[in-house]
């Protein structure tokens, strides 16, 4: 009987432990690059949505993440609004030192703030990396390694905030769709202002000069308009995930209508090859 009574409290503990049904996060505190000190939970509780960047110095998916990483952080006006971006290193040694960490963010002009293993340990250990594997990883039942995650506060108890979106390592490869899929995911759970910043921005992924989408927003329809005819081009549309939701190939026009009253909102890329040449827009489709 007492055996048995023991068994049922290690189940207890563990399940406690390794929680992954739900998607709320535990606190993280530590001192970033600078010596200044950083708390989730204080992130959250400001009523600020939170994306964490599980990266180190060697990772090549790093270099094509923090670009887009860097844009989202500028568009939130130096996390002075809604979001704060938070690197934290989760590899120990040398190159991931504070001094390495400088570098590395200095090559590729990244302003977001940051924090490696210095000042960071717990029995030697790197404490990002424990909390990684501790408390991201289990929420996102990722075999693999979860780069990034998107935290929305629970501002009637903070220690509920959830993860609503995590990026896998290898999504890194095309930074802009893990873009769309971030602000897809803010959007998507209450948080406007990148929302706003980045229909603000919707010109800005290619020239002015090759085709422009009206409205944009749309609802049901949505008219494409060449500034030339075109010959032949394979027109493919990606929600925010990255999944290809459309495709169909244009020839001898200059303007098409796509019907959008099956999509669900949310924002959206259109990409369109033509003579070797691939130019990308965004649009947004809302609830009629």
């Amino acid at each position: 009987m007492r055996s048995f009574a023991f068994y049922i409290v290690c189940l207890i503990l563990l399940a406690n432990s390794y929680v992954v049904s739900q998607n709320t996060v535990s606190n993280i505190h530590g001192i970033n690059i600078h010596g200044e000190e950083f708390d989730l939970y204080e992130q959250l509780s400001n009523g600020k949505s939170v994306l964490l960047d599980f990266w180190w110095v060697e990772c090549s998916n790093c270099v094509t993440w923090a670009p887009w990483l860097e844009r989202i952080h500028r568009e939130t006006n130096y996390n002075k609004e809604e979001l704060f971006v938070m690197g934290l290193n989760v590899v120990k040694g040398e190159t991931n030192d504070n001094k390495g960490i400088r570098e590395f963010k200095k090559q590729l002009d990244i302003t977001y703030p940051d924090a490696g293993w210095e000042n960071n340990t717990v029995q030697g250990e790197n404490k990002f990396y424990q909390y990684w594997f501790s408390s991201i990883r289990p929420i996102t039942q990722s075999s693999g390694f979860v780069q990034c995650a998107l935290i929305i506060p629970n501002l009637e108890d903070v220690s509920k905030s959830e993860v609503v979106w995590s990026g896998h390592g290898d999504l890194g490869k095309d930074g802009f769709l893990n873009y769309l899929a971030i602000t897809d995911a803010m959007f998507l759970n209450g948080s406007r202002t990148i929302w706003k910043s980045t229909l603000t921005g919707l010109d800005d992924v290619t020239s002015k000069d090759d085709f422009s989408l009206y409205p944009n927003p749309a609802i049901d329809v949505l008219n494409v308009h060449f500034d030339g005819p075109i010959i032949q081009a394979e027109i493919s549309i990606y929600s925010a995930s990255g999944r290809l939701i459309h495709k169909e190939i244009l020839a001898n026009t200059s303007d098409m209508q796509l019907s959008t009253d099956h999509y669900a909102p949310g924002l959206y890329l259109m990409s369109v090859n033509s003579d070797e040449q691939i130019h990308k827009r965004m649009f947004v489709v809302n609830s009629r």
